[in-house]
């Protein structure tokens, strides 16, 4: 048998205290309905009669949908940012600088090369033309 209960930001938990606030305030605006998400970074326990710790909880859960959960959506962006600081770390040593970092292009093994450089083009096309992007441009 498995219960669970909601945490107050507790201490083994990575998560700052404004990421739950902001998952708390989603919850309490009917914004995030979805069970599993309203769960997120609850504490988990089992009922097991010999267990050494019964009141101590086993894990805490996560609902791993990143496009829902600003929860997981941290946790995400913490393992991509470990994962490539240390790339980016080798530019800024060598004296480079960092303005956008890509990922794969979405494709499969008959799209031609041709195809995909032109998707990749008109994405830097629209980024050069968002208004974030001359924001940052014209401050420097």
């Amino acid at each position: 048998m498995h219960y669970t209960q909601l945490s107050d930001t507790p201490t083994s938990d990575p998560i700052p205290p404004h990421i739950h606030n902001i998952h708390q305030s989603l919850i309490h605006h009917n914004i995030i309905t979805h069970p599993r998400v309203i769960n997120c970074s609850s504490h988990y326990w089992k009922q097991e009669k010999y267990l050494p710790f019964p009141d101590k909880p086993k894990q805490l859960n996560r609902c791993n949908r990143p496009n829902l959960c600003p929860i997981c959506s941290h946790l995400r962006n913490q393992s991509i940012h470990t994962e490539l600081k240390p790339y980016r770390d080798v530019l800024l040593d060598n004296g480079g600088t960092v303005h956008l970092l890509t990922f794969t292009l979405r494709h499969h093994k008959s799209h031609p090369l041709t195809v995909l450089n032109q998707v990749l083009t008109n994405s830097f096309k629209q980024i050069r033309q968002s208004c974030s992007f001359k924001k940052f441009y014209s401050s420097i």
